[in-house]
Formats: structure tokens, sequence, C-alpha cells
């Protein structure tokens, strides 16, 4: 059986290097510039720093509710098999005690707690992919410093990531590359093993009774499931490593760039939300201001 790792606790010592003052200087750098020239002149226009601003914004709020959807779902999913392993220990005995306490009222608050936050992912998703198929891909930003600017800053974003998932490659050591190769490269070896499984679980109700077939699937499913879990904590850890570099380098570049529209005294209509799930928001429905960065 495969033990099992505690994310919070492998993961803390990488936590406490992704934050925004991490990335402060290359925010000041950038708004330096592609949002003024080398004479200090201001080149972007109000409603460019707008849509980099959305761009920002929606870029790191993506990147917090991946962090936050993704460590729900894995309790979801634990609980889900906790309750599918008491079924199946009690369906052929009922008066066998079931391996796993389960209260019910905080597994549903749980549970709502998951869909709850797969709902603001899934919407949030949607903003940010309406976001970069305009700002970045679509014909909003005219100045070419600034079309340049965006395209710099998301290339130099990839670097930190690719960064950040080389910290915790070697965090994990050889965990990754076992989850890795779980994942991604021994899928034949997954499949022969549910093969094995299945090739011997029949002959046991051939030959022997169901009480030793059950006993059989309820001893693999459990090491299955053990070996499973722990390839998807890893992905997650994999993935927190990413989002957490990730949104803390946007976060520092947006508030970085919100408080230059604050210094340039750049208020509405220019400092709203432009964007939705359904796509640009009409410029007089834009009426919610850009967040303090203080307050997300």
């Amino acid at each position: 059986m495969i033990p099992s790792i505690q994310i919070a606790h492998t993961y803390q010592p990488l936590h406490n290097l992704f934050h925004a003052e991490t990335f402060n200087n290359h925010a000041i750098a950038w708004v330096n510039a592609y949002v003024f020239d080398r004479y200090g002149n201001r080149v972007a226009t109000d409603m460019e720093l707008q849509y980099v601003a959305n761009l920002m914004l929606f870029s790191y709020l993506r990147s917090q509710e991946t962090l936050t959807a993704q460590s729900t779902a894995l309790e979801a999913i634990k609980s889900t098999w906790h309750g599918w392993q008491n079924i199946a220990k009690r369906r052929l005995n009922p008066s066998n005690q079931p391996p796993y306490t389960i209260d019910i009222e905080y597994e549903l608050k749980k549970n709502e707690l998951f869909w709850q936050s797969y709902a603001r992912h899934q919407r949030v998703s949607s903003v940010y992919d309406h976001t970069v198929a305009q700002v970045v891909y679509g014909s909003l930003l005219e100045t070419p410093l600034m079309v340049q600017g965006v395209k710099d800053m998301r290339t130099e974003a990839r670097k930190i990531m690719l960064d950040a998932l080389a910290d915790i490659k070697r965090h994990l050591g050889n965990l990754f590359d076992y989850a890795f190769n779980k994942h991604f490269r021994n899928n034949q070896e997954v499949k022969r093993g549910i093969a094995d499984f299945v090739l011997s679980y029949i002959p046991q109700l051939a030959v022997n009774t169901f009480i030793h077939a059950d006993a059989l699937h309820n001893t693999v499913s459990e090491e299955t499931w053990h070996m499973l879990y722990t390839v998807q904590e890893v992905g997650i850890q994999t993935w927190q490593a990413i989002e957490l570099a990730r949104s803390a380098f946007y976060k520092a570049h947006y508030a970085y760039i919100y408080r230059t529209m604050q210094r340039l005294n750049i208020n509405q209509p220019c400092s709203t939300v432009a964007f939705d799930e359904y796509g640009m928001i009409p410029a007089h429905a834009q009426n919610r201001m850009l967040p303090n960065p203080d307050t997300i």
C-alpha cells in the first residue's frame, strides 16, 4: 500500500516563497518600461490601462480559484471514497463495522463548499478566457509598446511557472517521479493491474465463495485508491506551486498598475471591471469598480 502524504505539511516550505512582494520590482520595471517611454511620458491610454488591469486581475483570480477548487475537490473525492468503502464493507454483512467514521452533516457542508468553489472556478475561468481573447489576441490594445509589454509579461509569467515546477519537483523528489510515471507514462501498467484484478476476481467467484471474492475486491480497491489518491495529491501540489507563483506574479502587477492608475487620476469609465463570463461588458454597463488590491 502506498502511504498518503499531507499537502499542507509537505508544501509549507515552498508556500512561503510566493508572495506578491516577491515580484514588486518586476511590476515597477514593467510599468516604467511599457506605460511610459524613456523620457517619462505616458504612452498607454486610459482604456489600455483599464484592459491590462482587467487582464492582471482575472489572471490572479483564476489562479486563486484554482487553488481553492482543486483542494476542495480532492477532499470531496476522499469523502465520497470513504462513504463507498463503508457501503462495500457492509453490503455483504451489515453487522460489519464501517472502516471510516463519517459525520454526515459535516460532509454535506463540505460537499456544498466544493460545488460553490466549483461554480466560482468555472465562472472566473470563463471571464479570464474572454479577457485573454480580447486583450491579448484581440485589437483592444493599440499602442505597440503596450502590445509588446503584455506579451513580455506573459512570457515572464511562464518562466516563473517553470521555475516553480522545478522547485516542487526537487521538493517532492522520487514521489514526483512516481506520480508522473503513474499518471503519464505507465498507463499500460495500470491497465495490466486492473486486468490482473479482473482475471483473479472472476475465478474467485467460480472456485471460492462470494465472501472470498468480495474480500479480494475490497482489498484491491483500497490499495488502488491509495495509489490514485497519492497521484492526485502530487498533482495538486504541482499545480499549487504553479498557481501560487502565478497568482503572486499577477497580483503584484495588478497592484502596481492599479496604483499607477490612481496616481494618474484615471477614474470612471476607465477604472471599472470590463469583462464577465459572457464577454466584454458594454461600456454603459461597466459600473463595477476595479477592486483595491488590498481587498482581494
